[in-house]
């Protein structure tokens, strides 16, 4: 007998959960940015480059998840995962379109 192995996503109506999440992004943004800057005053401008085009969309999902938090609950977890990732690719996509729009796309992939 196999033991299958049941996925659990974390609870998206728990503010403090969401604050960990935000803030692993943010830690990640600072170890970006501090391995592709020479200087640390360069390493906090970069840092703050990648937060203006890196949060919006975060901040987007983060409040869809809370919204959705009743509705993903009533799905199976397999299911309820690929809702959070489908979320998740369709803000990104978002606000890459509205980046798109308004012109500064192209910076967002100059950074990268």
């Amino acid at each position: 007998m196999t033991k299958e192995t049941q996925i659990a996503l974390p609870d998206f109506r728990n503010l403090g959960i969401l604050l960990r999440a935000v803030i692993a992004a943010q830690v990640l943004g600072v170890l970006v940015a501090l391995t592709q800057a020479a200087t640390p005053m360069l390493a906090l401008e970069l840092f703050f480059r990648y937060a203006a085009f890196l949060e919006p969309p975060l901040l987007l999902v983060v409040l869809v998840l809370y919204l959705a938090a009743p509705w993903l609950n009533a799905l199976s977890p397999r299911r309820a995962s690929w809702a959070c990732v489908a979320i998740s690719v369709l803000g990104a996509v978002f606000w890459q379109t509205l980046l798109a729009r308004s012109g500064t796309a192209g910076e967002s992939a100059s950074m990268w």
